[in-house]
């Protein structure tokens, strides 16, 4: 099985400079469900996973005010 390279920011504004940092070769992870299946159907094939698991804001998915947030 193909290695990935496992990243774990601390902050928001950190996951998006690693985003930007290793472009179209990462994708962001949450959970992974979703990222597994692609990645197993070769839909695509990251090199990097970025984690937003553990970063304040991004543990869920709201509506308000007639925004997803």
């Amino acid at each position: 099985m193909k290695r990935y390279d496992y990243l774990k920011p601390k902050s928001l504004k950190e996951a998006i400079s690693l985003k930007a940092q290793y472009g179209p070769r990462a994708m962001f992870i949450a959970g992974g469900t979703d990222v597994i299946v692609g990645i197993k159907a070769k839909k695509f094939s990251p090199e990097v996973l970025i984690s937003l698991n553990g970063i304040e804001g991004m543990s869920y998915i709201r509506e308000e005010d007639g925004h997803i947030k």
